[in-house]
């Protein structure tokens, strides 16, 4: 047994990723609290045991020399017995600090101030022992995220962020009843990430190997109807793809720019009017190659699409932080984001055309095409309209939930442009009914609806021949169906078969005109008391059925 009061160590450490951030040396690691818990060092491994229940200790770095205020902390956590295994960052001292805390079946974020919990959240996560996990926190500005196996599971919003919220990273032991508990913390590493870069590999859209091939049908709407002059938001993907090592089409091509645009030709949902690229088909085909091409040793992921207008650069830091590249849209063009940097507030990006290495030197940033891996729900409601027709999706409850946004490509330097089209989507809809409103709707022209099941398989759906009347649609959405139309009931129809029956005097006038009334009078009235009028037109023609008898 080797027991540890005070010693010093000193590493050299280097960022778990393809960073520009700067490493940062750990040195005066310190055991603080109770004597008898044993903290060893062996080699770039930290082994922490005990069997005294309710007591508890830190290993913690020079609390003297506080780390930077942007930073990652990561190490190897390797629990090898008992159910609470923690370590700690912005250490002052053994009654403020912040803590992660893994319990065996969930995961808790925690900040102590004065030996009190100031904030805290928490995730279900279960952690079994013996099994090694990747664990990644990082502090940006106000921000807490929390990463194990590069997977994103937990963050937080610090609203307490004050002068106390600098100082040591460590670990912690603090068994409650449950006894041995054993923590191995291997190759503990720590770097400041005021500047984060992911390898995102550039591709230009001019590329000779695909520039000249024609862009979708761009030949029907354009004069120069190639990928070189419209294929910005094409290669800003298969950037993006191929960052997320999806490198092998399905049928065994290679993922560029050429062969991804001719699979989006070959769907009917993968470009929609004048060369828009759709994202949802895309997700689609992201599955395909992660299905086709994962193992047992390497599981591709697969890509939740959403976007993010609002907060755009938090969203956009989030996402880079979980090491997920992303894709923005500027007035006319699509880049990828890579990287920032947090003291200049700037993006790094690979822009497919232009020789710009950073987002502000685009005029403008409208909002973020997200890409997130996942291996659950692609499922999604969209629908293409122009932007002159106004479109909402609302719940069972009324409340709109969908997004609207215009999209539209423009060639670089001859300024051309594609006909702007209008998304009204919502992203994996839950299983409820839902109501597709078009107030003002004059023409059905150009408007398409499409529904992705929780696999990404699209199905379009029929806009109802009495739209123009109703100018609303209601469906039901299921995670394996995707959208299915609800026919409901419509009374200008009801009163145009009343009108047959009347010419072919199947009814009396007197008859007729009554039904009319009480049909104008229904058709102003609020749905939920459409039975009360159902209920009489049913009783006046009960009562024309034994006049004519």
């Amino acid at each position: 047994m080797r027991l540890f009061f005070f010693f010093t160590l000193f590493i050299s450490l280097f960022f778990c990723k393809p960073s520009l951030a700067q490493a940062q040396t750990i040195t005066g690691w310190q055991q603080l609290g109770y004597p008898y818990h044993q903290w060893e060092i062996v080699g770039n491994e930290i082994k922490a045991f005990t069997d005294r229940h309710n007591t508890k200790s830190f290993l913690v770095s020079d609390v003297s020399t506080p780390i930077a205020e942007n930073f990652s902390f990561s190490f190897i956590l390797n629990p090898m017995q008992g159910v609470d295994h923690n370590f700690v960052w912005n250490f002052i001292d053994e009654e403020n600090y912040y803590q992660v805390h893994f319990t065996g079946s969930s995961i808790w974020m925690t900040r102590f101030v004065d030996r009190n919990i100031r904030l805290e959240n928490s995730v279900n996560f279960t952690v079994q022992q013996g099994q090694t996990y990747a664990v990644r926190l990082e502090q940006i500005g106000d921000q807490l995220s929390l990463a194990i196996d590069n997977q994103s599971v937990l963050g937080m919003h610090d609203w307490s962020h004050d002068e106390r919220s600098r100082g040591a990273v460590g670990f912690k032991l603090a068994p409650g009843a449950i006894t041995p508990v054993e923590s191995h913390f291997l190759d503990p590493q720590l770097n400041n990430v005021d500047t984060l870069l992911l390898p995102v590999d550039r591709l230009l859209q001019t590329n000779f190997n695909w520039r000249y091939f024609e862009y979708d049908s761009a030949s029907q709407w354009s004069t120069d109807p190639s990928i070189g002059r419209w294929g910005c938001a094409l290669t800003s993907l298969t950037m993006v793809m191929n960052y997320h090592q999806l490198e092998m089409m399905p049928d065994g091509k290679e993922v560029n720019p050429r062969y991804v645009n001719d699979w989006l030709k070959s769907q009917p949902d993968g470009y929609v009017g004048e060369g828009l690229l759709n994202w949802w088909a895309a997700t689609r085909l992201i599955k395909e190659i992660s299905d086709q091409y994962s193992t047992a040793e390497k599981q591709l992921p697969k890509l939740e699409f959403s976007r993010q207008a609002v907060d755009w650069q938090n969203a956009a830091r989030s996402a880079l932080t979980a090491g997920n590249p992303l894709i923005a849209q500027v007035p006319g063009h699509f880049v990828v984001v890579n990287g920032f940097e947090h003291s200049t507030d700037s993006f790094f990006i690979q822009d497919p055309f232009y020789d710009y290495t950073r987002l502000e030197q685009h005029q403008q940033t409208l909002s973020l095409r997200l890409f997130t891996p996942s291996q659950t729900d692609l499922s999604a409601v969209v629908i293409y309209h122009p932007p002159d027709t106004a479109v909402d999706i609302t719940n069972h409850q009324g409340e709109i939930v969908s997004q609207t946004w215009k999209e539209m490509i423009e060639t670089p330097q001859t300024a051309q442009t594609n006909q702007p089209i209008n998304i009204t989507a919502i992203s994996k809809p839950a299983e409820e009914n839902y109501t597709i409103d078009f107030p003002h709707f004059s023409s059905a022209e150009n408007i398409t609806i499409l529904s992705y099941n929780q696999d990404a398989e699209a199905r379009f759906l029929t806009l109802p021949e009495n739209i123009l009347e109703t100018q609303k649609i209601n469906f039901k959405f299921s995670k394996n169906n995707g959208a299915i139309i609800i026919e409901g009931f419509n009374w200008q129809a009801f009163l145009n078969q009343l009108s047959t029956l009347y010419e072919q005097q199947l009814i009396s006038e007197h008859a007729y005109q009554r039904l009319s009334k009480l049909i104008s009078y229904a058709q102003q009235a609020d749905q939920t008391v459409w039975s009360r009028y159902q209920h009489y037109l049913k009783n006046i023609l009960r009562s024309e059925e034994h006049t004519s008898e």
